[in-house]
């Protein structure tokens, strides 16, 4: 520290990490800052297994009134295992049909399994023991709220749900909500027409309409792929 620039320790916990062996969070590093005011504007320098905690530029930029964070990842001497983080949120997971998958899928990544049924829940927990899947994390969610941070997932999905919620607008809204910018809401449900399992017609809402509902949400772009005889699958991108 010196009398026009100080230094902070800051650390934080990762998607897919959240403690290390000894019990200290994974993600480390030094913000340095002018000393008796907030910098207005700051910069990063990070790197998956260089350490820039101690940068030269840390204390050149805060004497000229900037602040600088010098940061390390979790992979910071592992990076054999290095990848991007990964989050997956399963609206509706019910036993997790589609959930468990997924988890095997994104092995390094977290599924959280939603679901206002608790019945669903204990399924889906008994369902996790039983393949042995690690890394889905159940979730009691209410009708709208889901209760977990801003920006956590790249993808929230919800299969078989929309035509049964109360309230979809703030539904869909509460998937951007938890999307990072770029992060994907993918929608599938049963087309309106005559199929021999689903629900009633007179209950199913054609994707035209959800897609609409998509972008009065707020979600930049959205698309339909026809690839499954009895159900759409839309995407909307934040």
């Amino acid at each position: 520290m010196s009398g026009d620039w100080s230094r902070t320790f800051i650390s934080t916990t990762s998607p897919t990490s959240p403690r290390n062996g000894v019990g200290f969070k994974p993600c480390q590093g030094l913000y340095y800052q002018p000393t008796g005011k907030k910098a207005r504007t700051a910069l990063i320098a990070t790197h998956y297994n260089v350490d820039f905690s101690e940068h030269y530029l840390g204390e050149f930029l805060a004497k000229r009134g900037y602040g600088f964070l010098g940061w390390n990842t979790r992979f910071r001497g592992n990076e054999t295992y290095f990848m991007l983080e990964h989050a997956l949120i399963d609206i509706g997971v019910g036993i997790g049909f589609f959930a468990i998958p997924f988890a095997r899928k994104i092995k390094r990544g977290k599924v959280y399994g939603c679901d206002l049924n608790p019945e669903m829940l204990r399924y889906l927990e008994a369902a996790i023991e039983k393949e042995g899947v690690d890394n889905i994390e159940p979730v009691r969610c209410g009708e709208v709220e889901v209760p977990l941070e801003d920006g956590i997932a790249d993808v929230v999905i919800m299969v078989n749900l929309h035509h049964e919620l109360d309230f979809r607008d703030r539904s869909l809204a509460e998937c951007r909500r938890l999307l990072r910018t770029g992060g994907k809401v993918a929608v599938i449900d049963w087309k309106p027409i005559q199929t021999e399992h689903g629900p009633p017609l007179e209950i199913r809402i054609p994707p035209e309409q959800v897609l609409e509902e998509l972008t009065a949400a707020g979600f930049q772009s959205t698309a339909e792929h026809d690839i499954m005889p009895n159900h759409y699958f839309l995407i909307g991108i934040k």
